[in-house]
């Protein structure tokens, strides 16, 4: 479920859950004030409350934006849905604080792919620092994520490789190398994650889509 805020001029914005929100920021508070010292009770309590809202709302967002996203970019409903998608990841927060003043696009790939401190002073979003990414363990699942990113960088890469340059010799000679470094290095990274890191259980929350 998500919730419409009807506070713009044009009557249509978009929130998060404040359920949601509550419980990730008293989780934020808990773990930041005594981590790893909560009683056995309190423990089963927050894990319950947590897969409620997981259930709730997290993971059939997911399925819904994944198969929306799959649907629109088949070429037959691009021009249907491209202004629609353009509004759901090229948009910035209608809030007044700069803090969250980048698309939304973005903000989902560096939460994704980041392990980031609690903002503090005048650090917005939009100032993403090196060490947002510099205390990830080298076993960290995140780089399997950056390395599927990656990839499909590089095919959209090569894809445009071939079609704005064509038989172009200098550019195709300059850009797989490129492309193929990349891949590489995250390739290396990657195996580093550990089969621990890697380990999900798979029948939790089944993907039925």
């Amino acid at each position: 479920m998500v919730y419409r805020e009807k506070s713009l001029p044009n009557g249509r914005s978009y929130r998060p859950s404040p359920e949601l929100l509550k419980s990730l920021e008293d989780r934020l508070q808990t773990e930041t004030k005594r981590p790893g010292k909560k009683a056995a009770s309190e423990s089963n309590r927050m894990s319950r409350r947590k897969n409620h809202y997981l259930n709730k709302y997290v993971f059939p967002s997911m399925a819904n934006v994944v198969a929306f996203l799959e649907y629109a970019s088949k070429k037959e409903l691009r021009r249907v849905f491209d202004k629609d998608v353009k509004e759901l990841l090229l948009s910035e927060s209608s809030l007044g604080s700069e803090k969250y003043r980048r698309p939304t696009f973005r903000r989902l790939i560096h939460a994704a792919l980041s392990q980031m401190a609690e903002v503090k002073g005048d650090r917005t979003y939009d100032n993403v620092l090196q060490e947002d990414y510099e205390e990830i363990k080298p076993d960290d699942f995140k780089y399997l994520l950056a390395e599927m990113a990656q990839k499909e960088i590089g095919w959209m890469m090569l894809g445009a490789s071939s079609t704005r340059f064509g038989s172009d010799g200098i550019a195709q000679s300059l850009m797989k190398p490129d492309m193929g470094r990349a891949e590489n290095w995250l390739n290396l990274l990657s195996n580093g994650v550990s089969q621990e890191s890697k380990k999900f259980d798979s029948k939790n929350r089944p993907v039925l889509f």
